[in-house]
């Protein structure tokens, strides 16, 4: 006699409630087994996939159940509760029903007993099949615009990444609130992450292999791969924002109702750190160089390298070169290899050269705070303000989804009530992401660039070899090479601001065009207006 094989699926728990949860498929394809002849074990013939959509047939029962088909010749029929059960896609399921023509094997529907091999039956087959595939479809485009609005509304729809995790709350009226929260085990982590990359020292290989050595929980004990370094680096998600969907068209939502575990500061230090080192191939290498990164040639534009070469007689030598290579492009370029001692020396008396006195340090730190005491108040008093109208907002919002969990408010109301508050909140975060941008933030800045420029050349040179490379780039800018000798410095805002009159009497310095730019973006200097001298003065 004859096998039947039997097939159950279901793709969520939802379909318990649905009426057709595994038990009852079961039942009703036992039930349906009874009125034919075919013989059955339940222990070898029976194939069940637990949450697998059949718009797909990467299925794991599904696939073991076609491989026995093919090999096993005693297989007469398969049944299934119904032909949704099977597949949602016509091709997929136009392919099954191929292997089964080929091998000769019957497929039975319990449920739609007026399927079979007749021209009506064969008809209605190809309705059921394209009726499952559009229902398939149709709901995958609600649940695609359900999740567009929750995502828009600042309600991150899908799983939530490393760091945070989902929870869920059943309420009395029977409806499901869901929200995301901190996972404190994995905060540590997050931070760690920004913080080490912040610091420049690491390359995201070099970076992975810290955390990995220093027990990073990776789930499911797997290896800490770059790549997720390397994504968890780029995710805005970390300062409470995220783009909509992956794929584009995307949009964005700066303000979401997500805890930040990053501030928008240390996310942009290291998106910054990130852009350096892909601009300047400063990948992790065996080998640190104090300009690599630094220095581009003053005849074609390309970076400089660095590395060393072995001589003849068994000696290492160190040499700084032109590229000759703007992104992938070769060009033409007559500048010779550098020594690098020879350079990093030239380098040094720069570092010098830009260190500022005491007196003069002191001299402009006097004249902030005169010049700032007063406004730095006014804007605090305007941050403690809008982050309790924020505060408030938000309660108001809670207050709102709870009347509407427990049936006081219908959905209508709530969706126009919650815009509101969205579109309140979101103005709010702005002005408060402005202020909090403001003079306060300001004053720190230029607090510790003034600290930097005064130890730089003292730093530099008590600095370990790796340090010293943090300080050239924390220090500078850009460094143009013609020559054989370093021909320009451009340094970066705000020091070149502050030591802009100290540096006049040196023509390797140059100012960058946006020279002064971070201090005017604060409105402390305007172009043509009496702001401008009085924070000339300070520089003075």
């Amino acid at each position: 006699m004859q096998k039947a094989l039997i097939y159950l699926r279901v793709s969520t728990d939802k379909q318990a409630e649905k009426g057709i949860a595994i038990p009852t498929q079961k039942e009703k394809c036992l039930e349906c087994l009874k009125t034919h002849n075919y013989d059955f074990d339940e222990t070898t013939d029976l194939y069940t996939d637990k949450g697998e959509s059949a718009r797909t047939m990467d299925r794991p029962a599904l696939l073991d159940m076609i491989t026995r088909c093919e090999t096993d010749k005693n297989v007469g029929a398969i049944i299934v509760y119904d032909l949704s059960r099977l597949a949602r896609d016509r091709m997929d399921f136009a392919m099954i029903k191929q292997m089964l023509k080929k091998h000769e094997i019957k497929f039975i529907s319990a449920t739609e007993t007026a399927i079979d091999e007749s021209p009506e039956g064969q008809f209605l087959e190809g309705i059921l099949s394209a009726t499952a595939e559009f229902s398939s479809t149709q709901n995958a485009r609600r649940v695609k615009l359900n999740m567009a609005k929750k995502a828009k509304d600042g309600i991150w729809p899908t799983r939530a990444p490393f760091g945070y995790r989902n929870v869920q709350e059943k309420v009395s009226t029977g409806k499901v609130h869901a929200w995301i929260e901190v996972d404190e085990s994995q905060r540590q982590w997050v931070g760690r992450v920004f913080m080490l990359y912040a610091t420049g020292q690491y390359g995201i290989r070099q970076l992975a292999g810290q955390l990995q050595g220093e027990g990073f929980l990776v789930k499911q004990g797997k290896q800490l791969q770059p790549s997720f370094v390397e994504n968890m680096l780029k995710n805005k998600f970390y300062i409470g924002a995220y783009d909509w969907p992956r794929k584009k068209p995307r949009f964005t939502v700066e303000n979401a109702q997500h805890p930040p575990i990053i501030s928008r500061d240390v996310f942009e230090a290291v998106q910054s750190v990130m852009y350096a080192h892909n601009l300047g191939a400063d990948r992790k290498r065996k080998h640190h160089f104090l300009l690599r990164g630094l220095a581009v040639c003053g005849e074609c534009g390309s970076r400089w390298t660095a590395g060393y070469h072995r001589s003849s007689n068994g000696k290492h030598y160190g040499f700084y070169s032109c590229q000759k290579k703007i992104s992938i492009n070769r060009v033409t370029c007559s500048q010779r290899a550098i020594d690098i001692n020879e350079l990093e020396v030239q380098f040094e008396k720069l570092i010098k050269l830009a260190q500022l006195p005491e007196r003069v340090v002191q001299k402009v730190r006097l004249k902030l705070k005169k010049i700032f005491e007063k406004d730095e108040a006014m804007y605090e008093q305007i941050r403690k303000s809008l982050i309790t109208r924020i505060e408030n907002s938000r309660q108001k919002k809670r207050a709102l989804l709870h009347k509407n969990l427990e049936g006081k408010i219908d959905d209508d109301t709530y969706d126009q009530e919650n815009i509101l508050f969205i579109s309140e909140e979101k103005i709010l975060n702005d002005q408060l992401e402005k202020v909090e941008m403001s003079i306060a933030k300001m004053v720190r800045t230029v607090e510790m660039s003034l600290a930097l420029a005064n130890n730089c050349y003292r730093a530099y040179q008590k600095a370990p070899y790796d340090l010293r490379v943090l300080i050239a780039r924390s220090f500078f800018e850009k460094l143009v090479i013609k020559d054989k000798q370093i021909v320009q410095a451009t340094l970066n805002a705000p020091l070149d601001y502050l030591c802009a009159k100290r540096l006049q009497g040196y023509p390797v310095f140059q100012l960058a065009d946006n020279c002064g730019h971070y201090i005017k973006k604060f409105g402390l200097i305007s172009s043509r207006t009496p702001n401008e001298a009085r924070a000339e003065r300070v520089v003075a």
